[in-house]
């Protein structure tokens, strides 16, 4: 060969390809001409002379390229070559690509470039080296700015030098170069990842890829095409199930993504909520439309079960792709977090313990945790899932306490750091659970410290924080016995939790997430504690139910819904429980709701009438001894009035279609979570219809209730706090129908049960006051004749001065007959002084002393006028009419004695009314207490001549060594 032609001919200038080709055109034809001869000559082969010669020459040909001329002559010879492959040597044929692998370099064409470098990758048959090179094939490219058309092997197979490749290196040239350009082109074009898709040797690439563009449609088409292909065969292979449950995880985050929608923070008003629902966007928030999200995330949990019993049954073939593991785990974690969210607990539960599973045997202590995590904050794990959470919680400790000294390192990302602390904090529940409250303080303990050495998370409201107050309510409020008083009281401590929740924020892709499963579990105890309590819920459900509404919940929604019914039933707020019914039954797709004209009422006028706004005033008033939950706000003006609905819940529905599912709808039947909800639903129906005095088809579904609860003794054992509500509404109904017997058995079984949990303590107390009221009215009337007893509403109405003085003079010779018939007698009666209206509590101490002839607006007036006629405050007195019984002289050093402590406290004991009977008269010294005995001071006429009125003498018959006593009250506190 012409060496010296194979330099440029002009130096110092470039020229066009073309020309240069042109000049060293005789070359390239003598070549050619060399190479198809040689492939005739049957006498030459790879250890010939002249075969090694013309590989030597080439390969230095190859090295000694430095411009775009010298590549585009080589690039002539690429087709001759091929042809001659077979004569030359591996090692040799080996050397020649990659020294045509660094020159292409200087090839201005980008497509031939990357053709001869993917005939260098595509010869590299050590899986290690070959997968370093396609790494960094695919970085420089980046780092360069070039546009990626195509992956390296679809650049291989349209080469004029290809390698000949077996079947078994093409499968392993794809499979590297696709799971290196799935790591590379994160984000990238969509052109690259096509090339992929055209190149696929399985189903499996198909939905790895889709899993990278979830948005693309022509994917999701093809995805959804996979999934009724696969779901129509009879049996599959297991890497066809794996390829199953990609494509089931793909349609469900699709569809997850396309159910959201924006809902305004006031236009979350439980007064408008049937509105709000009525909107296109928030209109098919149903079970229905649910279910086929429920569907496509239990497909995919059972796909990833068969296979992940099958993966160790057979070793992989070399037609199998390797397994992304960490793709399984993160298709898992979705399709779990999803049905978690959506509140499914029976498929979440099969979720997590398979992911449980794949974690301990992968040694993935991360996803172990996380998968723990959500058992941990179970009351009770299914006895189906053959789940031992105390030795799954022995191991996981051995995990903490070889992660939680690393976390400061700096080695971990913050999401494994919160996995890491949110697993001790429901470790504390648990623990608190079993009753071991020290080793939960010292777990919180911890993990406020451990908390403390991240500087990030000092002064922010994280999703550490939030747990951890969440778990401290949950410690104050479920407990077996009663104690903790240092700690805030549960309704205090959810205004602080819902004060931080306003500045959360999100440090981790994993904060979002585990908050919104810690609210929604959150909802129910946290209307249970205001429920009980006579307290309208608290803010937290409205946020709650904010994010659930935004992303389509069906049943997390119909779950806050029950617990508003339940609270509107506790505050005897009828209508809003009749909208809440309707708003269930359109959630659960029974009725929908339907559409409605609203009437705007004119415009409220002022009255002007005196006597009309006087008696405004006292209606203002009266609402002070009235129950808040009864209270209506006379000034409270919607400015819609909303009007009867034809699909208004019938008040004389038959209660029995909660318990017959044979009517029920379908969706209900298929589900043991929808038919406990639908039967918590027909209980607080049931409560309505008592408190509205229809009470017809009560005792038939009362009965039938507890056949149902016997017959699915398992199901009902998820109803929870409810199950304890419907004793509660069952026994108060039994005793309404005077059925005292079968009340007092259910109080008692109440009881019983509540003593084996931990709980809300005023269920117990509730058990317990409707089991004495029973007992009490299940007593004959003879019998309560027998005991001489009155009502507490038979009082001495302000008897005057004049009475009680003659009463004194004819009973002072009789005091000691008195009082020891006193205790065999019936109660004293009480006494009350009746203030005026502007009076609103019972006068200071600090009023008293400072004197004076009229009365303030904290002390009564001084003149004696009462008006009957307005309404007034009451205070009741426990006085006897008589003067106390001849005291000796150490009773009346004890009695001097409490009058003195009683005078130095100055609280005004008020007692209050009731129509219940009292169970027995029992002596005590409280019967037989007196009042404090007036301070006489005889050398002191500045003080009488403060007072309102002359002092009374005492009557010359009453003993010196005896205080006297007033029957009325004065203001000397």
């Amino acid at each position: 060969m012409a060496c010296a032609l194979w330099m440029p001919t002009i130096t110092g200038s470039r020229r066009s390809s073309k020309k240069q080709i042109c000049i060293h055109k005789p070359l390239l034809v003598v070549l050619r001409y060399t190479m198809d001869l040689a492939t005739t000559m049957k006498c030459l082969g790879p250890t010939s002379v002249e075969i090694v010669k013309l590989g030597h020459q080439l390969l230095i040909a190859a090295h000694q390229v430095s411009c775009s001329e010298q590549m585009s002559l080589l690039v002539e010879l690429l087709e001759p070559l091929q042809k001659l492959r077979p004569l030359i040597a591996e090692k040799e044929m080996q050397e020649i690509l990659r020294r045509l692998y660094k020159a292409s370099c200087h090839c201005q064409d980008p497509h031939m470039t990357s053709r001869l470098q993917a005939s260098y990758l595509a010869s590299l048959t050590n899986p290690s080296r070959l997968r370093a090179h396609l790494c960094l094939h695919y970085h420089n490219q980046l780092k360069l700015g070039k546009e990626i058309q195509k992956c390296v092997y679809e650049w291989h197979e349209s080469t004029p030098l290809p390698h000949p490749l077996t079947p078994a290196q093409k499968k392993q040239l794809y499979d590297m170069d696709f799971f290196v350009a799935m790591d590379y082109l994160n984000g990238s074009s969509m052109a690259p990842l096509q090339s992929l898709v055209r190149c696929r040797k399985s189903d499996y690439h198909l939905v790895l890829l889709a899993r990278r563009v979830r948005s693309d449609l022509a994917m999701l088409k093809q995805c959804q095409e996979l999934r009724s292909k696969l779901k129509h065969k009879r049996s599959l292979s297991r890497m066809e199930h794996l390829s199953l449950g990609h494509a089931n995880v793909g349609l469900l985050l699709d569809a997850m993504e396309a159910k959201k929608a924006k809902v305004a923070n006031k236009e979350v008003n439980e007064s408008f909520l049937e509105e709000l629902l009525l909107r296109q966007n928030l209109a098919q928030i149903n079970i229905k439309r649910e279910q086929r999200l429920v569907e496509l995330a239990s497909e995919a949990i059972t796909a990833f079960g068969h296979f992940f019993h099958q993966a160790d049954q057979e070793p992989l073939g070399i037609e199998e792709t390797p397994i992304d593991w960490q793709a399984l785990i993160d298709d898992g974690v979705a399709a779990a977090n999803g049905l978690s969210t959506m509140g499914y607990r029976t498929q979440a539960d099969d979720a997590w313990l398979l992911l449980l599973r794949i974690g301990r045997l992968l040694e993935d202590r991360f996803t172990y945790l996380r998968a723990l995590n959500h058992f941990l904050t179970q009351n009770e794990v299914q006895a189906r899932l053959k789940l031992n959470l105390a030795e799954e919680v022995k191991w996981a400790e051995e995990l903490l306490d070889d992660l939680w000294p690393q976390l400061h390192n700096g080695r971990f990302y913050k999401r494994e750091q919160t996995m890491v602390m949110l697993c001790f904090c429901h470790l504390a529940s648990y623990y608190a659970r079993r009753d071991c409250l020290s080793h939960a303080q010292l777990l919180l303990l911890h993990v406020e410290q451990l908390r403390a050495e991240f500087p990030e998370r000092l002064g922010k409201n994280d999703i550490i924080l939030i747990t951890m107050q969440t778990v401290r309510f949950r410690l104050r409020y479920q407990q077996r016995k009663p104690g903790m008083p240092r700690m805030m009281m549960p309704l205090r401590q959810l205004d602080t939790l819902m004060d931080n929740l306003r500045t959360f924020v999100g440090l981790s892709s994993l904060d979002n997430n585990s908050l919104m499963l810690l609210l929604n579990n959150l909802v129910t105890e946290s209307t249970e504690c205001s429920a009980n309590r006579l307290s309208e819920q608290v803010q937290l459900s409205h946020v709650v139910l904010r994010s659930n509404l935004e992303t389509g919940l069906a049943l997390k929604t119909v779950e806050i819904f029950l617990s508003w019914l339940w609270t509107n039933l506790q505050m005897e707020n009828f209508d809003k429980a009749q909208s809440k019914l309707r708003l269930i039954e359109h959630c659960l797709d029974i009725k929908p709701l339907a559409r409605k004209e609203t009437l705007a009422l004119p415009e409220k006028k002022s009255v002007k009438d005196p006597a009309i706004v006087d008696l405004a005033s006292h209606m203002d008033l009266l609402q002070l001894v009235e129950p808040i939950r009864k209270q209506q706000q006379l000034n409270a003006y919607s400015p819609k009035l909303p009007s009867m609905r034809s699909s208004s819940p019938n008040c004389q529905m038959n209660l029995n279609h909660y318990l017959n599912l044979d009517i029920a709808p379908p969706n209900i039947r298929e589900n043991s979570q929808l038919k406990c909800l639908y039967f918590i639903m027909g209980c607080l129906h049931a409560r309505l219809s008592f408190l509205q005095r229809n009470s017809e088809q009560l005792d038939e579904f009362y009965e039938r209730a507890a056949q149902w609860l016997q017959e699915n003794a398992e199901t009902s054992t998820s109803l929870g706090c409810m199950l304890q509500v419907q004793q509660l509404y069952h026994v108060n109904y039994l005793r309404y129908r005077r059925k005292h017997v079968e009340a007092i058995s259910t109080a008692q079984m109440g009881l019983k049960r509540q003593g084996l949990q931990a709980g809300d303590v005023n269920y117990a107390c509730n058990f317990f006051a409707q089991l004495k009221t029973a007992q009490l009215e299940l007593k004959p009337m003879g019998q309560e004749k027998t005991q001489n007893k009155v009502l507490r509403r038979a009082l001495v109405f302000n008897p005057s001065p004049e009475d009680n003085s003659r009463n004194v003079a004819a009973t002072a010779s009789a005091v000691k007959d008195k009082a020891t018939k006193i205790n065999e007698s019936h109660k004293k009666a009480s006494k009350f002084k009746i203030y005026e209206e502007l009076e609103l509590r019972p006068p200071s101490a600090a009023g008293s002393s400072s004197g004076g002839g009229s009365g303030t607006e904290n002390t009564p007036p001084a003149s004696d006028h009462v008006d009957f006629n307005s309404c007034q405050l009451i205070e009741i007195s426990d006085d006897d009419e008589s003067p106390p019984p001849l005291l000796t002289k150490s009773s009346k050093s004890k009695a001097k004695g409490r009058a003195k402590t009683k005078a130095t406290t100055g609280v005004c004991e008020v007692i209050t009314l009731d129509n219940s009977l009292d169970t027995a008269s029992t002596p005590s010294t409280r019967s037989t207490r007196s009042r404090r005995p007036l301070q006489q001071p005889e050398d002191n006429p500045t003080t009488a001549s403060k007072s309102r009125r002359p002092r009374r003498q005492v009557s010359a018959s009453q003993p010196k060594d005896t205080e006297s006593t007033s029957t009325r009250r004065l203001n000397r506190h």
